[in-house]
């Protein structure tokens, strides 16, 4: 168990520090969203079905989030092993057994 939360902690402080790098570049580089263009130089009173975050959307959090876990994983569990997801188990669903490949290259 200590060593779980070890790697879990890690793993949360690499998360940390690569959300604040992403947020300081989405701030530097500061690319205009599809949806502020059309209503600045289209169509000032269009708007999107979808929701549309008040950042930035270069660099993408999303990749940012799952490059940085996903090196972890692959450096803490090793290339290929067995994960059983029991999060929603309490709300009726089953548990769900994967098998991961990580297929990363890893540089240390």
């Amino acid at each position: 168990m200590a060593q779980e939360t070890v790697t879990f902690a890690k793993v949360g402080i690499a998360l940390n520090d690569a959300g604040t790098i992403c947020w300081k570049l989405k701030y530097t580089y500061n690319l205009i969203r599809p949806l502020t263009y059309i209503q600045k130089y289209i169509a000032p009173g269009w708007n999107s079905l979808i929701d549309t975050p008040p950042f930035p959307r270069f660099t993408s959090g999303h990749s940012t989030f799952f490059s940085c876990s996903s090196w972890y994983v692959n450096y803490y569990l090793g290339d290929n092993f067995q994960l059983t997801d029991k999060q929603k188990v309490s709300e009726g669903f089953a548990s769900r057994t994967l098998i991961v490949l990580m297929l990363l290259p890893m540089k240390l």
